[in-house]
């Protein structure tokens, strides 16, 4: 009897080391997330918000296999010389998330996410209101530029309970050069610092 409870107890101890370490509570031997995340992003020398979605299957906690989107507007009228035109920028890009997890059942440990996709980058403008005139004008030009995508990040994670982990994420967007006669061809092609929430079974 003695060997038999032996084993058992050492089996139990393997099981317990074996679970992933949260600051509130052991969390489950589970498998997936979904996500969102808010952050900013110099974009076209503008301020821009960053947002997006994301989710995943979690592969012996070590790896996430998923789909993740983002989408971003950056703040008019960069560049502009007459103050009644204002510019916009915006656009969204997505597909195929990649994550490695670094030392996942530590209570706070790094995972490096990626992105491979595509998207689109829209340009338009327009006058509001002329100056010295009531006439509104609505925006009169738009310039929609597709583009390939690789983001590739490093992330903070902290297990605050078994359902819920707390990012703090950077990014770099590589794109292909994007065609347009209004902004860079590399425009995209910046940092992003965000927050992500995700919530899940891991």
């Amino acid at each position: 009897m003695l060997p038999l409870i032996s084993l058992a107890q050492e089996q139990e101890r393997r099981v317990l080391s074996n679970k992933v370490r949260t600051i509130v509570a052991r969390d489950r031997l589970d498998g997936w997330y979904g996500a969102f995340n808010l952050g900013y992003s110099p974009i076209d020398d503008r301020n821009s918000v960053v947002f997006g979605l994301r989710g995943g299957w979690i592969i012996g906690h070590s790896f996430t296999l998923g789909l993740a989107g983002n989408a971003f507007i950056a703040e008019k009228n960069a560049r502009s010389n007459i103050p009644e035109l204002n510019r916009y920028l915006a656009g969204g890009y997505g597909g195929l998330l990649l994550e490695p997890i670094l030392m996942p059942r530590s209570p706070v440990h790094v995972a490096f996410p990626v992105i491979v996709g595509a998207g689109a980058i829209n340009y338009w403008e327009g006058y509001d209101t002329l100056s010295g005139s009531t006439t509104v004008v609505t925006a009169n030009y738009h310039d929609l530029s597709p583009f390939f995508v690789v983001e590739p990040g490093l992330e903070i994670e902290f297990n605050v309970s078994r359902f819920f982990r707390l990012d703090l994420g950077g990014t770099y967007r590589f794109t292909n050069e994007i065609k347009s006669n209004n902004f860079a061809p590399d425009v995209l092609q910046t940092w992003t610092a965000y927050l992500n929430f995700k919530f899940g079974r891991f």
